[in-house]
């Protein structure tokens, strides 16, 4: 009995020994396993995930990018680019929500119906530095465009890209989050703070920031010593042409039209029966005697004849280069219904073909109550039909600037008050501003909005 209770015993022994054995090698495995994945830091029954290691994931390849990338006409090497990018934040903001380390904050983009916010061109420069801003940060990026409708109205965002519409508006986040408001009235004062405030640092106790500025202000981001610099190289913008990062942003966020708005622009497109034309557009912003109140900016008299010689001489320098030219059109988009008028004559002069869009011609800013869809449609079916153009000719204005530095055609700008002098401008697009600024206190006392 005593030695098979001694057997009894051994056997139990060696089988408990395999066992637990064999216990800790799997333990140790899935242990393993996690801390190779998730960088984990030990808690009494939990893994917790390190969010201060979440820009490192996941680290993406971008092929090499050089600033003759555009012989590609397409800008194909950009939309890579932006595509990889894309990928890299939409992947840090769902493994944020995966570990339950949500970014410190919403970054919006704000402007609401009290607020004063620009044209077009003004909103939109306004958009693409709060979305570097949000991007630098590892921030949800949101944008609260409701003046004088929603955005959304006209633009949406890209079907594969990021989600500016989401949940991050402060009504969705709730309203008991800290907000801080950030812009006005001095917004001029964002320039000095891109160029050294540390953001992460200064508004890590808020939740929700509200930008309110329409300042070009990306590039500065980006070399922000204090920490833009080293968020830039997180992305790889530091392989980037600082005169690319709107290209990529805007083409990210703003590059699709609204189901409501395709049929508008839709009507204007469909009439130019030769697709093979060379497609020339024009936008005039004439301001003083144009459709709103504000300071004149060119010579009507004198800048429809300049813009006709450009446009001309830009169709035979292309014509110079192909043995069978197809012959040009004409796309024009003007604040002014008599510069459109000169500007269809003079070039009906040269049996050229010309096309304008059609219906009322309203600053967002200064939008009455009323069909506020059809008083804008206008405005945003021009934006859209100058992307389509081969080459551009413009005037000083967010409006038109906006769209070269989106499509990187072949742009040329009027010198205001010159004679007939034009300048690329691909020459200004890697500054930090694309023209000068006045601050908040310079348009109150001037009376005018910007």
């Amino acid at each position: 009995m005593k030695r098979f209770l001694t057997q009894c015993l051994h056997k139990a022994s060696r089988y408990l020994r395999k066992y637990l054995l064999h216990g800790c090698i799997v333990l140790l495995f899935i242990l393993g396993i996690l801390v190779y994945n998730g960088n984990y830091v030990e808690r009494f029954g939990t893994a917790h995930f390190d969010c201060s290691r979440l820009q490192e994931f996941p680290q993406l390849e971008y092929s090499g990018l050089t600033g003759d990338i555009l012989e590609d006409d397409n800008a194909g090497k950009l939309d890579e680019f932006a595509d990889s990018l894309q990928k890299r934040y939409n992947s840090i903001m769902e493994l944020a929500e995966t570990y339950s380390c949500p970014p410190t904050q919403t970054i919006a983009y704000v402007c609401g119906q009290d607020d004063l916010c620009g044209g077009v061109g003004d909103r939109i420069q306004g958009v693409i530095s709060t979305f570097y801003l949000a991007l630098l940060t590892n921030s949800l990026f949101h944008i609260e465009w409701s003046k004088p409708l929603p955005l959304q109205e006209f633009i949406v965002p890209n079907r594969t890209g990021i989600d500016w519409i989401g949940a991050g508006s402060t009504k969705a986040l709730g309203s008991k989050i800290p907000v801080f408001d950030y812009g006005y009235p001095d917004s001029l004062q964002i320039i000095e703070d891109a160029n050294s405030m540390n953001f992460l640092k200064s508004w890590s106790r808020y939740e929700h920031i509200n930008i309110h500025s329409n300042q070009a202000f990306w590039v500065r981001l980006t070399k922000n010593n204090t920490w833009g610099a080293q968020a830039a190289k997180n992305y790889q913008l530091d392989q980037l042409p600082p005169s690319y990062l709107y290209t990529i942003a805007s083409r990210l966020l703003l590059s699709t039209p609204s189901n409501k708005l395709q049929p508008y622009i839709d009507e204007i497109t469909k009439q130019w029966k030769d697709k093979t034309a060379y497609k020339i557009g024009l936008h005039i912003r004439t301001g003083g005697e144009g459709a709103w109140d504000d300071p004149k900016r060119v010579d009507v008299s004198v800048a429809v004849g300049c813009f006709v010689d450009e446009a001309i001489a830009i169709y035979n320098d292309f014509a110079k280069n192909h043995p069978s030219p197809p012959m040009p059109i004409f796309f024009v988009a003007t604040d002014s219904q008599h510069a459109t008028d000169l500007l269809r004559e003079q070039l009906g002069k040269f049996n050229y073909t010309v096309y304008t869009s059609h219906g009322n011609i309203t600053h967002l800013d200064r939008a009455q109550e009323g069909n506020l869809f059809d008083d804008n449609v206008r405005t945003y079916a021009d934006w859209f039909v100058l992307h389509q153009m081969d080459a551009l000719v413009i005037t000083r204005s967010g409006f038109s600037e906006t769209v070269a530095a989106m499509t990187l055609k072949p742009t040329r700008r009027y010198v205001s008050g010159s004679q007939c002098k034009f300048t690329n401008f691909a020459d200004v697009l890697s500054m930090d501003d694309w023209y000068p600024r006045y601050t908040w206190t310079d348009y109150t006392e001037l009376g005018r909005i910007p």
